[in-house]
């Protein structure tokens, strides 16, 4: 979190308009982080608009491929979606010559490898990871880990931003539960 994720993202989709390429953005239905229902929004409010797919069905991510005919797909909040049934249909959308840019949080608050994200870093060209700064005061190293304040209890899954998370480094994070 707060690593600038979906800013390259939006950025990415602004560079595929300027060069003509036609392009979609995809994220899951439960992401309605700042009011963004039918986009991606960034921390800081950059903006690009998306279809929503349902969670627990990635293979709608083919049907809006076969339906839209994109060169280009980019997916917000990969972390959210099933490994395994997302990388078979982003391996069939690389398959077919189509673009694909995904981002997604690495870890879960517990530390643990996060829903698609590891599945996808497997399949892919290039991977970048970017990190946050540690939230700690008078900490500036690299935050990898997301710090979940404990009144958000212990569901894996709990959409929401500074409000009830923040970066953390190794050195720092902490595992809160109720």
């Amino acid at each position: 979190m707060f690593s600038g994720k979906t800013n390259v993202l939006v950025a990415r989709y602004q560079e595929y308009l300027d060069w003509g390429i036609r392009v979609i953005v995809i994220k899951p239905r439960l992401d309605t982080r700042y009011g963004a229902t039918s986009e991606i929004c960034s921390h800081d409010n950059g903006r690009a608009p998306a279809f929503l797919i349902d969670e627990t069905n990635p293979r709608e991510m083919r049907e809006l491929v076969n339906q839209k005919g994109p060169a280009a797909v980019i997916i917000d909040e990969v972390q959210f979606l099933p490994g395994e049934a997302t990388r078979e249909v982003i391996t069939w959308i690389l398959g077919v010559g189509i673009d694909v840019t995904a981002a997604g949080l690495n870890y879960n608050f517990r530390r643990e490898p996060f829903g698609a994200t590891p599945f996808l870093e497997s399949i892919a060209d290039v991977h970048q990871r970017l990190v946050a700064r540690c939230a700690q005061p008078e900490c500036d190293m690299p935050a990898i880990y997301t710090e979940r304040l404990a009144i958000a209890g212990t569901k894996e899954i709990v959409v929401a931003g500074a409000e009830l998370y923040l970066p953390k480094c190794a050195a720092h994070h902490q595992i809160n539960v109720e």
